[in-house]
C-alpha cells in the first residue's frame, strides 16, 4: 500500500525524463518538494520508489525503500523492539533505519517512538544528577569573604 506522497513521486519518476519545473511542483506539500529535490537520488525498481545512498566513510552503495507510512511503526518494532534488536536507543535505532530505509522526517519519527517505549524508559535511569545543597558562609563584616570567577 502507498501512501499518497510516494505514490505521486514515484509516478513521477516513472512517467518524466526530466526533473519537474518549480512552477509545477511550488504549490504542493513540503513532503513532495522534499522528494523533488531529491530527484537524482530516486530510482523506481520493480515499481518500488527507492532512494540512492552513498556511505561517505565506506563508500558503498545502497538503495534506500522510500517506506510508505502504513510500514513505519511495524519497520520501527522490527529494528527496535524485537529482542534481535535489543532496544539500542535513537542513535543506533536511526543508523539501522538509515541504512535500508527513507522517508520525509524519519529522523523525528525515530526520536519520538524510541523516547515512548516503555521498556527504554524503565532502563533508563533518571536524567536529574543529584547535586550536593548549596552551603552559606557566615560572615562577620563586608569583604571578610570574596569570591572570584577566574
Amino acid at each position: 500500500m502507498q501512501d499518497d506522497v510516494i505514490k505521486i513521486a514515484r509516478q513521477w519518476k516513472e512517467n518524466l525524463d526530466i526533473k519537474p519545473q518549480w512552477q509545477e511542483i511550488s504549490h504542493i506539500s513540503k513532503k513532495h518538494k522534499a522528494y523533488w529535490a531529491q530527484w537524482d537520488r530516486l530510482v523506481v525498481v520493480d515499481g518500488i520508489l527507492y532512494r540512492k545512498w552513498i556511505n561517505t566513510i565506506t563508500n558503498a552503495h545502497s538503495l534506500q525503500h522510500i517506506l510508505p507510512h502504513t510500514f513505519r511503526r511495524e519497520v520501527l518494532k522490527m529494528l527496535h523492539d524485537d529482542p534481535l534488536a535489543g532496544h539500542m536507543g535513537i542513535k543506533r535505532t536511526t543508523a539501522r533505519v538509515r541504512h535500508r530505509f527513507d522517508w520525509v522526517g524519519y529522523q523525528t519519527f525515530v526520536d519520538k517512538y524510541c523516547k515512548r517505549c516503555i521498556e527504554c524508559q524503565k532502563r533508563k535511569g533518571s536524567s536529574n544528577a543529584t547535586r550536593a545543597s548549596m552551603k552559606t558562609y557566615v560572615v562577620g563584616e563586608t569583604m571578610d569573604r570574596v569570591a572570584i570567577d577566574i
